[in-house]
């Protein structure tokens, strides 16, 4: 048996794959492809599904020559026509495991009761459920936690799936109802999300991004490029510039003659050729908005996000983009590329000002939350949490400094907007009514529909709270504004406004020899959101920050 020759493609043409009905244990092969051997046994699971026809398939790992450079780039092209035209897209997670087969129960059940709650807009007792720590919620927590969900490539084959179909062993499950039934932030009941599964389990992270796309995609056919790259930050690929080039097939941009797969190109050339095109189309802020000091990308500024890197690393640009927040008022962008390969520059010169400096910042909590995912409103570990949220005093003691605000009040919705930077209004209790009911012990109401609006506030602050965790760390500045700054920020760096930027950014001088400022990533200064320096950005007061 020889190995299979690949013959070149014309334009737009693919290869497929002709699987027949037959008995695979008897039937002998002319010839021989490499494949893993999840991909192996996928194709048998297929072909159980039709034993009486012939089936034509593509799969990327065959129907691509991946030893052809020029192939590849050209597929890569072709994908997202192949996922929009294919009948039926296979998810194959592999074959029956730690009870695996309780999953399509499970998730009938899940999408029932949220069906229930969304029609009555009562709160259930969610007796059809199974009790926590279930052997059912085990199997789906063990199944989202396969290698499947965590594949950069497979975030445009999901979401442009017209019939997805997952396939685990002997079962199969259509994709839209399981994505529905598993991603967070998604049901009418926090008792499904917040309970049940927790969230920072890695397969509900990518699946949570996964049906934020498939909806928007549904809707607006093609999304930003950046924010594709944000809801696939926990992906992880096989080579580096397919965190890039994995997500181009679902992006407005996807055709721009700038982005295009170079497989022979090096990865450092990628990620500047990224980053000068969104600077050229004016994209620059938001593009800044994704870097996070904890994760620059080696040899390259400071300036350009690691994008092609497998990273649990936020910043709150995303909340940006949902608020109303307005740093710099209605001052433009002004911005400049510098590329002078004979000065080996590659730098940013940005119109701003420097605003104020980091005096104290506060500790990293990323552990001590991960050690209460899943709590309920009964076993939130209140003393905990207060500790937290009284964490300002503490800073601003530590700095010398008094609240820059008049009034007692005014100091306490500082620390409760801070704590939580959440800046768009919510159903229930305001962040300051659930910061004073969670530092001052508050007991629940005793009336029932009060109780669960009770409950409901006070889930939705910790999951805020959470969320800024994720991101970022407290710090008082110099004049005395609380803020929330990215990971690794230190007392002497400064916080800046640049002109047209939505947010304020943290930056760190450069010493010894080097010229200009590194730029550590977005951050919250309470007061400093709404334009309320923009003065300062009107011309002569701007000056030049070189970013490298």
């Amino acid at each position: 048996m020889v190995e299979y020759q690949y013959l070149p493609l014309e334009a737009d043409e693919i290869r497929l794959l002709q699987i027949a009905p037959g008995d695979y244990e008897r039937q002998e092969l002319k010839a021989y492809i490499n494949v893993t051997s999840s991909l192996y046994k996928a194709l048998l699971r297929v072909r159980d599904q039709a034993t009486s026809t012939v089936q034509l398939l593509w799969a990327d790992a065959i129907s691509i020559n991946q030893k052809d450079v020029f192939e590849r780039n050209t597929q890569v092209r072709l994908m997202r026509r192949i996922y929009e035209y294919a009948h039926t897209t296979w998810i194959y997670l592999g074959e029956e495991a730690d009870e695996s087969h309780r999953v399509p129960d499970l998730i009938a059940r899940i999408l029932e009761v949220d069906k229930r709650l969304f029609n009555t807009g009562l709160a259930l007792t969610f007796t059809q459920l199974p009790p926590l720590g279930d052997a059912y919620w085990k199997a789906l927590n063990a199944l989202l936690r396969r290698p499947w969900f965590s594949r950069v490539w497979v975030i445009q084959e999901a979401a442009l799936a017209k019939n997805g179909i997952i396939l685990c062993g002997s079962w199969n499950l259509l994709f839209k109802k399981f994505s529905e039934a598993t991603a967070f932030d998604l049901h009418q009941s926090h008792e499904i999300d917040v309970l049940k599964i927790p969230a920072s389990a890695l397969g509900r992270q990518q699946l949570n991004g996964i049906e934020i796309i498939r909806r928007n995609v549904d809707k607006f056919r093609r999304l930003n490029i950046l924010g594709l790259l944000k809801n696939a930050r926990m992906a992880w690929a096989s080579e580096p510039v397919d965190y890039l080039y994995g997500i181009l097939g679902i992006a407005q941009e996807g055709e721009e003659i700038a982005l295009q797969p170079n497989y022979s190109e090096p990865l450092h050339d990628t990620l500047r050729r990224y980053a000068k095109h969104f600077v050229m189309t004016e994209r620059a802020f938001e593009m800044l908005g994704y870097v996070n000091c904890a994760m620059w990308a080696q040899g390259q500024p400071t300036w350009i996000p690691s994008w092609a890197s497998h990273s649990d690393c936020r910043t709150m640009w995303g909340l940006a983009l949902d608020s109303n927040f307005n740093a710099a008022g209605s001052s433009s962008f002004e911005m400049t590329l510098v590329d002078n390969a004979e000065m080996n520059a590659f730098w940013l010169v940005a119109k701003g000002v420097l605003l104020d400096s980091i005096t104290v910042a506060g500790y990293d909590r990323r552990s001590e939350r991960d050690q209460m995912a899943g709590s309920t409103i009964s076993s939130l570990p209140r003393d905990q949490i207060k500790h937290w949220l009284l964490e300002p005093d503490y800073l601003m003691s530590k700095a010398g400094c008094r609240s820059f605000y008049r009034t007692v009040n005014e100091w306490a919705d500082a620390k409760a907007s801070t704590i939580v930077v959440r800046n768009n209004p919510h159903k229930g209790y305001d962040d300051m009514t659930c910061y004073h009911i969670l530092t001052n012990d508050v007991p629940p109401p005793s009336n029932r529909d009060d109780r669960i609006s009770y409950e409901q506030s006070i889930l939705d602050f910790i999951s805020s709270l959470y969320g800024a965790m994720d991101w970022s760390t407290l710090c008082v500045t110099k004049n005395g504004l609380l803020g929330r700054v990215p990971y690794g920020s230190e007392p002497g760096d400064m916080i800046v406004i640049f002109a047209g930027a939505k947010l304020p950014f943290v930056l760190r001088r450069r010493q010894g020899e080097g010229v200009g400022y590194m730029v550590l990533g977005p951050c919250y200064i309470h007061g400093a959101m709404h334009g309320e320096f923009a003065d300062a950005l009107k011309s002569p007061k701007l000056i030049d920050l070189l970013l490298n």
